[in-house]
């Protein structure tokens, strides 16, 4: 420990030297401020609006933001990236829409040009066994005539 007496001694004898120190910290102080921030410009917009009689006041405040020109950079490439993949994605699924589409077409052209479900609309064909067929037509004297359907499918 220090004895009190002592202390209180140098202190007697280092008074000059303590203020001439807190003289040149203040000097120093005054003649370099401490920088400051530059204050932010923010604009504010008013936007006046009359929906059904009543004025509608809208205040924005808008500031101005820096941002490098690396991370910019950065953001416009994947941008474009997830642009591409979703426009990617989107025409991917525009094809598989149009090639069901086309699919149902061609079913239902299939089913409507089938001959054999064409010609069983058109004339209804009755099955007579063979004994009973060759009695009709011995009794009717007509021959079998087949009918010529070619006709019906030339476009």
């Amino acid at each position: 420990m220090i004895p009190p007496e002592a202390l209180l001694s140098g202190l007697l004898e280092i008074w000059p030297y303590l203020l001439g120190a807190a003289g040149v910290a203040l000097a120093i102080g005054f003649a370099a401020p401490v920088r400051k921030r530059p204050k932010e410009e923010i604009r504010t917009i008013v936007k006046e609006e009359i929906q059904n009689d009543v004025k509608i006041v809208t205040k924005i405040n808008k500031r101005e933001v820096a941002i490098d020109y690396d991370v910019f950079l950065k953001m416009l490439s994947d941008y474009e990236k997830a642009r591409q993949e979703a426009q990617k994605s989107i025409l991917t699924q525009l094809a598989l829409l149009e090639a069901k589409k086309e699919e149902e077409r061609d079913k239902l052209l299939r089913d409507l040009t089938n001959p054999d479900l064409a010609y069983r609309d058109l004339v209804k064909v009755k099955r007579i066994n063979g004994a009973s067929k060759k009695r009709k037509a011995e009794e009717e004297g007509e021959e079998d005539v087949e009918v010529d359907t070619s006709e019906l499918y030339q476009a």
